[in-house]
């Protein structure tokens, strides 16, 4: 189907229009495409508040949202989660507030069927408790004009960790963050 699902706050306002959840995800796009959230606060009291996973999810949007995750040292708290088994298509989470959790963003991808692209575009990490934004086996990542604060109790805090990123010519770009 080609026709966009969107969750848009009334308001404009991410900080009025909030879905809150005490269990293992706030949100679960499983295998999505053509999906919108905009303008909406997505809230996790236990452990990951957006959690996209499933076989090729594409065409998806997060802009302007409020992401909050719970916050201190456990692996689990994550803002925005991404674990796919298939190629992931056109996926845009931009200008958003991620704030809290251990990881801002984790994205894990695997050796052989990686993203073509994943746009990470204006927005704004505050107080992950280890990384702001953290990859592995993800391909085809822009990573552009980001702003990270790092939680100042933690001396070992990495703004972004991109790892095993593909040798087949998929894209990754980091620029102005």
């Amino acid at each position: 189907a080609t026709n966009r699902l969107r969750f848009v706050s009334a308001s404009g306002d991410s900080s009025a229009c909030v879905i809150s959840y005490n269990g293992t995800y706030t949100v679960q796009l499983n295998g999505s495409k053509y999906v919108t959230f905009r303008k909406i606060g997505i809230t996790s009291t236990s452990q990951y508040a957006l959690y996209f996973i499933g076989t090729s999810p594409s065409e998806d949007s997060i802009a302007n949202c409020l992401i909050t995750a719970p916050s201190g040292a456990t692996g689990s708290y994550v803002g925005i989660y991404g674990g796919t088994t298939g190629v992931i298509t056109n996926l845009t989470i931009y200008n958003n507030a991620i704030v809290n959790g251990y990881y801002g963003i984790q994205w894990n991808g695997n050796c052989c069927t990686q993203a073509d692209i994943i746009n990470f575009i204006g927005n704004t990490f505050t107080n992950q408790y280890q990384y702001g934004f953290y990859s592995y086996y993800a391909g085809g990542i822009y990573f552009n004009n980001n702003t990270i604060t790092s939680n100042t109790t933690v001396t070992n805090f990495y703004g972004a960790s991109i790892n095993y990123t593909p040798s087949n010519g998929r894209a990754l770009q980091c620029n102005n963050n």
